[in-house]
């Protein structure tokens, strides 16, 4: 979360590229003045000229501060006016709020990623924190949407021979998803010492979570990328909440075991 003296303050950032993901997906990448610092798990209030703000999650390495990449789809007008920019355009940006997410080898040294969709640039920060040297896991899967594709920006980390890479199936029903997990358990994977983080849309993600309960997995080490309306980013809309729960505050990335009620 930002201290007290920056919840609301507003840095100016100058678009230094666009890069055309897909049809509606664009990754922006940003200079903001006097750099931007995050930590996986956070996220940042992006405002765009004339349309206003928006939040949206960084698909950049944490340890780079001197500029920030966002990768977006466009579903509205903020989105929308973001597709337009060009480089040399100015965006304000605000934060990082939102709770860092810090994966401990040492009480389960295993990791894996499951994403589809927008996710696959979501996942991006915690890939490259998992990959820094910091974090000593002893398996590292990435289960990823067959038809999706990572950031184009050029500064991906190499997974070859780091990452388990794996293709999620298409979801066609709950036979199709607990296929999916077996998969998963089948390829070396421990339920009983291995954290699971879901990036995979509200929907899959709950059909997801529920498929791992029932194939052993702890609900305290279920991760699910949780997205809600966000306008305030600080807890004073209401309009993020998740049963008793600010995701603005205390996710996005929530723990399975703090959700009540994973269809509200």
């Amino acid at each position: 979360m930002a201290s007290s003296k920056t919840l609301f303050q507003v840095k100016k950032a100058v678009v230094e590229r666009v890069i055309r993901e897909t049809p509606d997906t664009r990754s922006i990448l940003l200079r903001p003045e006097g750099g931007f610092s995050f930590r996986p798990g956070q996220f940042a209030m992006v405002t765009a000229p004339d349309a206003g703000e928006a939040p949206f999650a960084p698909s950049s390495s944490a340890e780079k501060t001197d500029t920030v990449r966002f990768t977006v789809r466009r579903v509205g007008s903020v989105t929308s006016r973001i597709h337009a920019l060009k480089p040399g355009d100015i965006v304000g940006i605000r934060g990082p709020y939102g709770k860092p997410f810090s994966p401990e080898p040492q009480t389960d040294p295993e990791i894996a990623f499951l994403c589809r969709g927008i996710g696959m640039a979501t996942v991006m920060p915690f890939l490259c924190a998992v990959l820094s040297g910091k974090n000593n896991f002893t398996k590292i899967a990435l289960w990823a949407d067959p038809a999706g594709e990572f950031p184009k920006a050029g500064d991906n980390p190499d997974f070859s021979g780091t990452i388990d890479v794996m293709r999620l199936e298409e979801s066609s029903g709950n036979d199709s998803v607990m296929n999916q997990v077996g998969s998963l358990t089948r390829s070396g994977f421990h339920a009983e010492h291995g954290s699971v983080l879901l990036f995979c849309g509200q929907k899959e993600n709950r059909i997801l979570s529920e498929a791992l309960l029932r194939s052993g997995f702890r609900p305290e080490c279920i991760f699910l990328w949780t997205e809600r309306k966000m306008s305030c980013a600080i807890g004073q809309c209401r309009h993020c909440t998740v049963d008793h729960l600010y995701v603005c505050r205390e996710g996005p990335l929530l723990p399975m075991s703090g959700l009540r009620n994973l269809r509200g």
